[in-house]
C-alpha cells in the first residue's frame, strides 16, 4: 500500500479491521501508521461479513474500495479506481483483474479437478477493454469498489463469508448481486489490477475438502430449496449422490485412478456440506439482525 501512486487532491483513508484476531495485527497497524492514512477498527463478532460491515460503518468517503490482506496491488490500482468512478458517474460499482500469485505451482491433479484452485480462488479477468459487465459476469472482494450513495443501507450477509475456521465464501458475490438487483451498473476497469497470494496451505487436498464442504453449506443456506421427497429428512437426490460418490471413491482407490478418486472425494465433501446445510435449514431459525436502514 505504501507504493501506491495517488493523484494530487485525492483524499483517502485505509480502514483496517481487526476481526478479533490473536496475531500481531494491531502491531502491524501501528508500524505503518506514520506512512499511511490508517483507521483501525475492532470487530469482536467473528466472520468476514461482520468485518466488512464494521468497515462500512467506519468509512466516510464517497467510494469504498475493497481488498484483502494477501494482495499485491499495482501502483496505479487506487488511481485507476478513482479515475473510473470520475469518468462514469452512473457506475454503482467498479472492479478489476485479480491475478493468481502462486509461490509454488499447484499439484497438477488437484488443479485439474478443482477449478477454484486453478484461478487462485478469486482470479478474474474480463478482458483488456473497459466496459459494463453483464448479468453473468462478476467482480470479487479482493478487488471491488462501490459508490457509497448507490449502496446506502446495504450490508453483507453474516451467513456468508469466512468465519473462524469455516471456509465459506460468497459474501462478495451476494453483495454484488444485491447491487445489481437494485439497478446498479457494474463497470469493468482493466487498469485496476492486483495479484492475490495463494498460500501453499490452500493448495492441499485437506484444504480443498473443507473448502468444498463449507461453500456447499453456504450455497444451500443462501438458496431457496424446492420442496422435494425426502429420505432421513434430506432430499433424496442428496442421499443418492452421496452414496454414489462414496462408491466411486472406493472404486477409484482399487483401480488407481488418482484424478477420478480426487473428483469423487471432492464431490463427497461438497455433498457433506449440502447435507449440513439442509439440516441447518430444518432447525428453528435464529434471530436475524435488521439490515441498516430498515
Amino acid at each position: 500500500m505504501r507504493d501506491l501512486h495517488t493523484p494530487a487532491g485525492l483524499a483517502w483513508d485505509l480502514v483496517v479491521v481487526n476481526n478479533n484476531s490473536t496475531d500481531d495485527t494491531d502491531a502491524v497497524i501501528e508500524r505503518h501508521r506514520p506512512h499511511l492514512p490508517l483507521t483501525r477498527v475492532f470487530e469482536p463478532r467473528q466472520g468476514h461479513s461482520n468485518a466488512r460491515n464494521a468497515a462500512l460503518a467506519a468509512a466516510t468517503g464517497e467510494v469504498v474500495v475493497w481488498t484483502d490482506d494477501d494482495v499485491d496491488p499495482d501502483p496505479e490500482w487506487l488511481a485507476a479506481a478513482a479515475d473510473a468512478f470520475a469518468r462514469h458517474p452512473d457506475a454503482a460499482a467498479v472492479g478489476g483483474p485479480i491475478e493468481p500469485w502462486f509461490p509454488t505451482a499447484p499439484d497438477p491433479d488437484l488443479a485439474a479437478v478443482f477449478a477454484p484452485l486453478r484461478v487462485g480462488y478469486c482470479g478474474v479477468d474480463h478482458g483488456p477493454t473497459e466496459r459494463w459487465l453483464g448479468p453473468g459476469e462478476s467482480i470479487y472482494g479482493a478487488n471491488m469498489a462501490f459508490r457509497r450513495a448507490a449502496v446506502a443501507g446495504l450490508r453483507f450477509d453474516p451467513r456468508t463469508g469466512r468465519n473462524g475456521t469455516a471456509l465459506g465464501s460468497g459474501d462478495d458475490l451476494a453483495y454484488v448481486a444485491a447491487v445489481r438487483a437494485a439497478g446498479g451498473k457494474i463497470l469493468w476497469a482493466p487498469r485496476m489490477r492486483l495479484r492475490h497470494y495463494v498460500d501453499p496451505e490452500r493448495m492441499t487436498l485437506d484444504y480443498l475438502k473443507r473448502y468444498s464442504r463449507d461453500n456447499a453449506r453456504v450455497d444451500v443456506l443462501m438458496s431457496s430449496p424446492a420442496q422435494v421427497p425426502t429420505l432421513f429428512g434430506l432430499p433424496r437426490w442428496v442421499v443418492r449422490r452421496y452414496a454414489a460418490a462414496v462408491v466411486r471413491c472406493w472404486a477409484a482407490g482399487l483401480t488407481g485412478g488418482r484424478r477420478r478418486r480426487l473428483e469423487a472425494t471432492l464431490e463427497k465433501w461438497d455433498l457433506r456440506g449440502r447435507i449440513a446445510g439442509y439440516r441447518a435449514l430444518a432447525r428453528p431459525p435464529a434471530a436475524v439482525a435488521t439490515p441498516a436502514g430498515a
